[in-house]
């Protein structure tokens, strides 16, 4: 997930965003919020009560905030790709061996750890999903600009993401948060 910074304004009564040079309009859509009473802050009954709110997007991903001219919007890597996360792990329960559990893995569109061990012996790690290659000025630590000069170049070939087959230590460890040694968020 990647944090944009926005630069916005509203044009007649519609919410723009200003990318490579030009204003944009951001995708909005109102969406009817029901909530409940909340005594002593525990949500009690039916629904009883609703808001409008707007929800906007812009290139980006969904805006997740907002401050005067200023917005922050979020860039989901698998948005639009979940299904294929879906394939991949039903292609999990029908591999035979570890070849055809990693073509089901280089399906997977999330950023989870995957291990396999199979009855012939053979042990395999990755770490698969959509990993953008991020602008190498951006520190991925910050939001960039949403302006357009810091927008992903496309994404890392699965060949290159994390992985190990039978290694020759005969075993695989790993940590869920961090998938190999010396990837970090901005690992270009």
């Amino acid at each position: 997930i990647d944090s944009f910074i926005e630069t916005t304004r509203t044009s007649a009564g519609k919410l723009q965003y200003l990318h490579n040079g030009a204003w944009k309009d951001a995708s909005c859509r109102d969406e009817v919020v029901k909530y409940r009473n909340t005594p002593e802050s525990v949500p009690v009954g039916p629904p009883v009560r609703e808001a409008v709110v707007q929800v906007c997007r812009t290139i980006h991903g969904p805006i997740v905030a907002r401050a005067g001219n200023l917005a922050r919007s979020v860039q989901y890597g698998m948005w639009m790709h979940e299904i294929e996360t879906v394939e991949g792990v039903l292609g999990w329960n029908k591999a035979k061996d570890i070849a055809e559990f990693r073509a089901a893995t280089a399906k997977v569109t999330w950023n989870e750890n995957v291990m396999y061990a199979g009855v012939d012996g053979h042990i395999g790690y990755w770490h698969p999903g959509r990993n953008p290659r991020h602008h190498p000025r951006w520190d991925t630590r910050f939001p960039a600009p949403g302006t357009g000069e810091y927008d992903n170049q496309g994404l890392l070939p699965f060949a290159s993401l994390p992985h190990s087959v039978d290694p020759s230590v005969g075993y695989l460890a790993n940590w869920n948060n961090k998938p190999a040694q010396g990837w970090a968020d901005d690992y270009l």
